[in-house]
Formats: structure tokens, sequence, C-alpha cells
């Protein structure tokens, strides 16, 4: 009876700390990095009970990284790509229905400095690569919302081959190197585009 007399008595001060445990929750529930936060020290600092990453070990736990909209978390660099090595990246994502077309589930950037370059793998928009401003290719892929799948993208030589749960959706061929760039989850920090979701499990290797 106290206690209901107490909100009935104090609602603003209710609300507040009511607002304050739903924040301290969704932060709870996030292995990903508030926009601007992400870590480049050789170890990133992760919440209690998940993996730590290091510097060139292009993993992440098996626990999901939950992302709305504005987090990213930054894994190692991606090893350059010539037209003779191989290289797959994979991951496991719900993708949110509210999730940008557009939004990057894995990707990666060129450092500041130099012309737009990156690699990214969208919910919509397929998968793109770019080299100082030119599109190298697009591989055109929908993946599904709302359930859990596995998106690969696998690079043998100069072939690019995109799958969903081990169904190929399209390729591409590399006609250029691209140099070796970092790699994040759920956004790019330098043209944000952030996406909402979950991704676990993502490798490069």
């Amino acid at each position: 009876a106290e206690t209901t007399n107490l909100a009935a008595q104090f609602p603003e001060k209710i609300q507040q700390l009511t607002e304050y445990w739903q924040k301290l929750e969704d932060q709870m529930a996030m292995d990903a990095y508030p926009e601007g936060k992400s870590k480049t020290s050789k170890r990133v600092k992760k919440k209690p009970g998940s993996a730590s990453v290091q510097s060139g070990d292009i993993t992440s736990s098996a626990k999901p990284y939950v992302f709305k909209g504005r987090q990213f978390a930054r894994l190692g660099d991606t090893a350059a790509l010539t037209l003779e090595n191989s290289l797959t990246w994979e991951l496991e994502a719900f993708i949110d229905a509210k999730a940008a077309a557009g939004s990057v589930l894995m990707g990666n950037r060129e450092t500041p400095g130099h012309k737009t370059t990156f690699f990214k793998i969208t919910p919509s928009k397929g998968v793109q690569l770019s080299k100082n401003e030119k599109l190298l290719f697009r591989i055109k892929a929908n993946f599904p919302r709302n359930k859990w799948i596995k998106i690969s993208v696998v690079k043998t030589g100069k072939d690019i081959s995109v799958l969903c749960d081990g169904k190929k959706l399209g390729s591409a061929v590399l006609k250029e190197p691209v140099p070796a760039m970092p790699c994040y989850l759920g956004g790019d920090p330098k043209a944000k585009e952030y996406t909402n979701g979950q991704v676990r499990s993502a490798t490069v290797k």
C-alpha cells in the first residue's frame, strides 16, 4: 500500500526510474558498442560473459551482438583481396523487419585518408564492393527477415559467390585487387548505415 501511495505521489520520479531501468536492460543486452565507442586498441573490451576479440582475429562470439540502429562492433582487419587468394565471410543473422535495406550486417572500409573503398553485406541491397569510389560489383540479394539465417560470401580467386542457408543467390568476378580493411558488424562508423537485428558467429577466414 505504501509503495502504491508513493507511486501516486511521485509519478514523474517513477517514470524516470522506469526509463533508467529500461535503458540499463537494453545496455546489458548489447554486445555491440554505441556510435563512436568502438575500441581500436589491441584488445577490445567486451561485456561480461562474452568472448574477447583481438586485432587480427576476425571472429565473434556465438552469443549474438544486438543492434538497434545505433551500434557497431569492431573486429580485426580483413586481408587484402587479390585475384588469386581465397576468403570466406560468414555470419548468422536475424534481420529485424525495420532494418534499412542498405544497412551494414558485416563490412569494412579502408582507413581514413583514402577515397571511398568498402565491402558490405546488406539486408536487401546485396553484397557490394567499391574501390576508390568505383563500384567493382554488386551481387543482388534480398535476405529473409525475422528469422535466423546463415549468410556466406565465398571468394575463390577471382570468383565471388553469395549463399543464404547454403543456397547460391548470385555471383560476380573480382577484376582488380583491394587493400586490407577493418571489419565491422552492424554498421560502418564512417558512413553510419547502422542496422537493426542480431548477428552471431561471424568469421572471415
